[in-house]
């Protein structure tokens, strides 16, 4: 009799736990629960640096944190007196004269050339220059005649280059540059230091370029004082 009892007691347990285990599939269809899982490759599609590289390419000049720009300014042009001074070619009392930026109508920002210009004494006719890619850092060295590339240039006192081509775009924009690019379609936008008229001062000469080579817009820049100036 004992038997017979402890077998059906033994029976309704494992008819209770099918009965248990039947109502939690049922509950699991109803609700849509899944067991989670995890898979360390899954975790992220992205690393952070291609991330932060994305988004460091699409800057543009006109948002740049200027001081940072003029460090970087700075960098490049020690970097290019350095290399350009470890040339044969290269003459010793040669002085600096000017840098000649051309930058797309995009405004990206570091993604020019930007060409020095060293001038001599022992050679009127050529110009001494050295291109550096902003991007890359790369660098091309090379002789120009002062004909065929920006004309006769005067001797810059660098004590009084104090703002960087990104002020002088920046200025130029508040100064009628957006104005212009939102009228005209504008093809480029050549950003040059040198000596100019008034008073052979430095300037920054930020110009605005567009198909019709009649149809540009120039906006002077106190290097020095970052005013603009009018003539």
């Amino acid at each position: 009799m004992n038997k017979r009892l402890l077998f059906a007691v033994v029976g309704i347990v494992v008819v209770l736990g099918a009965i248990a285990v039947v109502l939690m599939v049922f509950a699991n269809k109803k609700t849509g629960t899944t067991t989670p899982t995890s898979s360390p490759s899954a975790v992220s599609s992205t690393s952070p640096s291609a991330s932060s590289s994305a988004s460091a390419s699409t800057d543009s000049i006109l948002s740049a944190d200027t001081k940072l720009a003029t460090e970087n300014s700075i960098n490049r042009f020690a970097t290019a007196k350095s290399r350009i001074s470890q040339w044969p070619m290269w003459k010793s009392n040669a002085t600096f004269s000017g840098l000649f930026i051309s930058l797309s109508a995009t405004l990206k920002l570091d993604s020019a050339n930007e060409v020095y210009v060293f001038d001599s004494t022992d050679d009127n006719a050529n110009h001494y220059t050295i291109s550096i890619s902003q991007s890359t850092g790369s660098s091309l060295r090379a002789i120009i005649p002062k004909s065929d590339y920006q004309g006769s240039l005067l001797a810059i006192d660098t004590a009084y280059w104090k703002s960087s081509y990104v002020d002088a775009v920046q200025i130029a924009d508040q100064n009628g540059g957006s104005q212009f690019s939102s009228s005209n379609k504008v093809t480029g936008v050549d950003v040059n230091l040198q000596r100019s008229t008034p008073n052979n001062y430095l300037y920054w000469i930020v110009t605005y370029k567009t198909a019709d080579a009649g149809t540009s817009l120039v906006v002077k820049i106190d290097a020095n004082s970052k005013t603009v100036v009018k003539e």
